[in-house]
């Protein structure tokens, strides 16, 4: 807080409002128009001599009359060069009648002017006034003296830099700084800029310091982002609708799961946070919205788990005449336009393996997976049998199926699984069981796998020709 007095009293504002500050190149950008600029050149003067950037400051080294500074902004990074006595602008009381100029300044001015910084008769002066906002002062620049002597600049402010670029001869794309204000101080230090923070808990505990000083904690907002854009831009491209539907309801639907309750003061009633969006979403399409589709958060008051949080978000998609082949093409689409969106290509490293969504996906029904991986049938039990073939008042033989699972069961299955299976009530919850246990971690490839129990598919339409079975699907990959 003392730097702040400090600046203060300078007449430097350390919270500058940001439609005050002038802009007129992205880091990343100046990196991408000017990679072939030659080493030890400088960049054009008409188009880079007066360059406007603005970011976080992540790195400082001072070297006796120079100081070199490390910029960042959402785009990338760029070197930003001071040099003792090239300052062309000074701090004054704003609109005072004094201001104190470095030697090399020919003239004083009562008022900041950003375009005086670029004095060169080939800069558009016009477009860097244009640029701030004629409600609010313009930000103050500070000498070397100030930033470096005096010690106001530190790691982590956020600073506008004016001046021209070059590529120094050590191949550094660089900006000449002749005027820099703080737009933004920052009033705790950085932590160590090679290892940012190490603690895990820290790092969900502030998660915006994490994003400040680790880049690759960005990338997963990004991908998110970039996937979204995608998935959005197919189904409306298909013809769905997005829409938004309650999350507030007087009882939970859509879901079998606990939900968190909360208290409507003003309608004096208990209600709850929804638990899934599909009760709404399906009597939209039963309202004459045939292709409908919500990207929405969803609670449950249940367990915590590394696949598992309270609350998350989902994509429910709805299509009338369509059944679940139709949705699992939908399905494999998006994913693999997501993919190419964020990646480029369809195939994915995944820790250490690489997940194909640009091959067909495979598909295999739940009963089939089980048999492939233990050898066991449960057709032979009874289980998902031809509706025209069943005999009235016929059973499933359950004990038959858990005494050849318990043989079948591979020794390295999962703690628990023979207990499990011995307690199984039916044979539908036997084999989600077996496939959760043993089949779902060898999925490595996107797998669909199809007609799941009818006793783990609430509200999913019962198969039109196999007993025990619905018409639904689960997708997974990298065994999850």
């Amino acid at each position: 807080m003392d730097k702040v007095a400090r600046l203060q009293a300078l007449g430097a504002d350390p919270f500058v409002p940001g439609s005050a500050i002038p802009r007129t190149h992205l880091a990343g950008s100046l990196q991408r128009e000017l990679e072939s600029l030659p080493a030890g050149s400088r960049a054009e003067e008409a188009s880079y001599g007066c360059v406007a950037v603005a970011g976080r400051v992540m790195s400082k080294r001072v070297m006796g009359s120079m100081a070199f500074c490390g910029l960042e902004d959402p785009s990338g990074t760029l070197q930003l060069c001071f040099r003792e006595g090239e300052d062309r602008e000074t701090v004054g009381s704003p609109g005072s009648s004094e201001s104190h100029t470095s030697p090399e300044s020919s003239e004083s001015s009562g008022s900041p002017a950003w375009s005086d910084s670029c004095s060169s008769p080939n800069t558009n002066d016009a477009s860097i006034s244009s640029a701030l906002s004629p409600n609010l002062p313009p930000p103050r620049p500070l000498t070397f003296a100030h930033l470096f002597r005096e010690g106001l600049l530190d790691v982590g402010d956020v600073v506008t830099a004016l001046g021209s670029v070059r590529r120094t001869p050590r191949g550094e794309l660089s900006l000449d700084v002749s005027a820099c204000t703080i737009a933004s101080k920052c009033l705790r230090p950085l932590p160590d800029k090679r290892r940012g923070l190490l603690d895990p808990d820290a790092r969900l505990r502030a998660r915006h310091v994490d994003l400040l000083t680790r880049p690759g904690a960005r990338r997963p907002l990004l991908a998110r982002a970039a996937a979204l854009k995608s998935i959005r831009a197919r189904l409306d491209k298909g013809g769905f609708v997005e829409v938004e539907t309650p999350v507030l309801e007087a009882q939970a639907g859509g879901a079998e799961a606990r939900p968190f309750r909360t208290h409507h003061e003003a309608l004096k009633r208990d209600l709850v946070l929804r638990i899934a969006p599909e009760l709404h979403l399906k009597r939209l399409v039963v309202g004459g919205l045939e292709r409908v589709y919500e990207i929405g958060r969803n609670f449950r008051n249940e367990g915590l788990s590394a696949r598992h949080n309270p609350e998350f978000s989902s994509l429910e998609v709805y299509q009338a005449w369509a059944d679940y082949r139709d949705m699992m093409a939908l399905t494999e689409d998006l994913l693999r336009q997501a993919a190419l969106a964020v990646h480029g290509t369809a195939k994915l490293p995944y820790q250490g393996q690489e997940l194909d969504f640009e091959s067909p996906f495979r598909r295999v029904t739940m009963q089939q997976s089980v048999a492939e991986a233990l050898g066991v049938d449960f057709g032979r039990y009874g289980f998902a049998q031809g509706r025209s073939a069943q005999v009235v008042g016929s059973r499933h033989d359950l004990a038959g199926a858990k005494q050849d699972l318990l043989r079948a069961l591979p020794a390295d299955a999962p703690a628990g699984t023979r207990q499990q299976v011995s307690s199984a009530p039916s044979l539908g919850l036997l084999l989600q069981t077996v496939f959760e246990a043993c089949v779902e971690p060898l999925l490595l490839q996107p797998t669909f796998v199809t007609l799941l129990p009818v006793e783990v598919s609430p509200l999913a339409a019962a198969h039109r020709s196999l007993a025990d079975v619905t018409e639904r699907f689960e997708l997974f990959a990298a065994g999850r």
